[in-house]
């Protein structure tokens, strides 16, 4: 695979992306709504909140609803493509498909982040008390650009596990619940046991919200997250190549 066209392939799946954003509602759900509604109860739970906790909800809030869009959107491109009868074209193209995969999920990411964005920007400037403890500018544009690519990712690796399982719904399920109460993105980890706590290091977003909460870029959870957005992608080019070697024998590309 040249890099051009890896990379044409990505700008394409940009475009597409942008073309179907359009007529989903994800983002307004999971990336305004769910953020606005899960930062205003964190901080009515506690009336005269202290800067760290106030940075804590914000960093655990929008860490939740990246993971949530990445989870309904990202992770189900595939599917939406195999139901809508597109799949077998897209498959058959000469370009890359992890590369056009990568493409829309990193869309996804960023425009998840922005609205994050918006949204934070919203609840500080209409409650009253102290600013959020949060990092500086500079750090805050760093840490975003880290999980908008931690996040792409990870959301090729969700379609290959969505296009390789035929139970594509309990996946998804699975994945909601599991990372929501052991991913150590709302709920701290240090609330869980100890023997509860290990999930929570394989999950690259939360080691991204421990540095937003820190409020420094420190090198342990930085590799972290590194290492993980290489393993995630890794784990989906080859669970990819195998599901389309199987769809490809067997002729149950197109099959729902």
């Amino acid at each position: 695979m040249r890099a051009g066209d890896a990379l044409w392939a990505g700008w394409r799946g940009v475009v597409l992306q942008v073309h179907e954003a359009r007529r989903s509602s994800n983002l307004l759900v999971h990336g305004i709504v769910q953020p606005l509604v899960v930062i205003s109860l964190g901080l009515y739970a506690r009336g005269n909140a202290d800067p760290a906790y106030v940075g804590q909800v914000i960093a655990g809030a929008t860490a939740l609803s990246l993971w949530t869009v990445v989870l309904w959107n990202s992770g189900t491109l595939l599917l939406r493509d195999r139901m809508a009868g597109a799949l077998a074209t897209i498959m058959v193209r000469p370009y890359p498909l992890v590369a056009v995969l990568l493409g829309r999920t990193l869309l996804v990411a960023l425009t998840t982040i922005v609205s994050n964005i918006l949204v934070v920007l919203l609840i500080v400037n209409v409650r009253s008390g102290p600013p959020p403890a949060l990092p500086g500018s500079v750090t805050m544009l760093a840490l975003a650009a880290l999980a908008a690519g931690s996040a792409a990712c990870l959301g090729v690796l969700l379609s290959a596990v969505v296009v390789a399982s035929r139970g594509a719904a309990m996946v998804i399920d699975t994945f909601i619940y599991v990372i929501f109460v052991l991913g150590g993105l709302l709920i701290p980890v240090n609330l869980l046991p100890a023997w509860a706590r290990w999930p929570a290091e394989l999950v690259s977003l939360h080691h991204v919200a421990v540095m937003v909460v820190d409020r420094r870029i420190e090198i342990t959870p930085l590799l972290a997250v590194l290492a993980l957005s290489a393993a995630y992608l890794g784990a989906g080019m080859v669970l990819m190549g195998a599901a389309m070697r199987r769809a490809r024998r067997e002729g149950t590309l197109d099959l729902v």
